[in-house]
């Protein structure tokens, strides 16, 4: 009995403070996106629930050279030419600490490619999907993982260098072809 009483009271202590708090949730918000890296509180349905907004950790970058000396990614960083067929020119071109990454478009979808220092995954995507293999290309073993086969995610490593290849995340299904990947990797050597 003295258990339902006290789980009562801190409920209704809850809901009092939700309430309490309610009118300042907008403002928490607008103090939040203009403070990244800070948690507001935010009034959705009667429940008080925290939104944390981060930082974007990547600088961007004019060209390629730049990210590279930036990043401090060891022996340059060779993207295929500037257009690969049937995506747009690069779209963007960012850094992190030993990462260099080069973004494409094709109908609405990105296309990724990165390199970074070491032997570790750089694609940043560590999801399992249905369909896996290992392919090899020119000496080079390229892991790929995608849907309905198609690729979404390709990965090697290249003596202490890193790449990946994700295209079309959110899209499942709607991947690249292996010939396409392939045309990628070989260009990149």
């Amino acid at each position: 009995m003295m258990k339902k009483m006290m789980i009562a009271v801190s409920t209704a202590a809850l809901l009092f403070a939700g309430c309490s708090k309610a009118g300042s949730s907008a403002a928490a918000v607008s103090s939040a996106q203009n403070n990244p890296g800070s948690a507001a509180p935010v009034q959705n349905n009667d429940q008080q629930q925290e939104v944390v907004v981060h930082e974007n950790p990547w600088t961007q970058a004019e060209d390629v050279s730049q990210a590279v000396e930036a990043a401090g990614v060891e022996g340059g960083f060779e993207t295929p030419d500037q257009t690969i067929e049937g995506f747009e020119e690069i779209s963007e071109i960012s850094y992190l600490d030993d990462v260099v990454e080069v973004t494409y478009q094709r109908d609405d979808n990105d296309l990724v490619i990165r390199k970074g220092n070491g032997n570790d995954n750089v694609s940043g995507v560590y999801a399992d999907y249905s369909q896996q293999k290992d392919v090899i290309m020119d000496n080079i073993i390229v892991h790929m993982s995608g849907v309905n086969d198609t690729i979404h995610i390709a990965t090697w490593t290249d003596g202490d260098s890193s790449y990946s290849i994700t295209y079309a995340l959110t899209n499942p299904g709607h991947g690249l072809t292996e010939d396409e990947v392939r045309e990628i990797v070989l260009s990149m050597k």
